[in-house]
């Protein structure tokens, strides 16, 4: 949770200032010094700027603002897409707030906490039948108990994990 926090803190920056500058720490030697993950700056010669930022199902980050550096020319339209981690852990979490019938909730659940448990038996090939048979079940009850906007993103979710397990991603 903390390492989200400090990704979504630096984004804020980045959104408000236009640049993350890591030389600050060393201006402020009383206050204790937070361990840089990451910094990266946005933006080209001319003026851009982020408008938005939301958090994204990987746990990533899309911002959408201007620019007037990068394409047609005058402002153009601007979107960055922070790549996030897909986490099965996060999966249940994301399953609840599909807000889904309790008995598809809790069946999509447990073909979740099955992989899980064979990924800590280290069995990636069971892992990932159990989460193809999540893929099935979703892709049944699409547009009948499960909405189409859902499903696509529980289906493109686990095919993340399943990439991630694999070494695909």
């Amino acid at each position: 949770m903390k390492s989200k926090l400090r990704i979504f803190a630096l984004v804020v920056l980045l959104v408000v200032f236009g640049t993350i500058s890591v030389a600050m720490a060393e201006e402020a030697p009383e206050v204790e010094r937070a361990k840089v993950e990451w910094a990266k700056t946005f933006g080209g010669r001319y003026s851009d700027g982020g408008c938005s930022v939301a958090q994204t199902i990987d746990g990533g980050y899309i911002i959408a603002g201007f620019t007037e550096s990068f394409g047609a020319g005058e402002s153009d339209v601007w979107l960055i897409k922070l790549k996030g981690e897909y986490k099965l852990e996060d999966l249940p979490a994301t399953i609840e707030r599909s807000n889904l019938d309790q008995g598809i909730e809790e069946s999509l659940t447990s073909k979740v906490e099955n992989a899980i448990a064979s990924l800590e038996k280290g069995n990636e090939k069971a892992a990932i039948n159990q989460l193809e048979a999540f893929t099935n079940e979703v892709e049944a009850l699409k547009e009948k108990k499960i909405s189409l906007e859902d499903a696509k993103m529980l289906t493109e979710y686990v095919e993340n994990v399943i990439a991630q397990i694999s070494g695909n991603s």
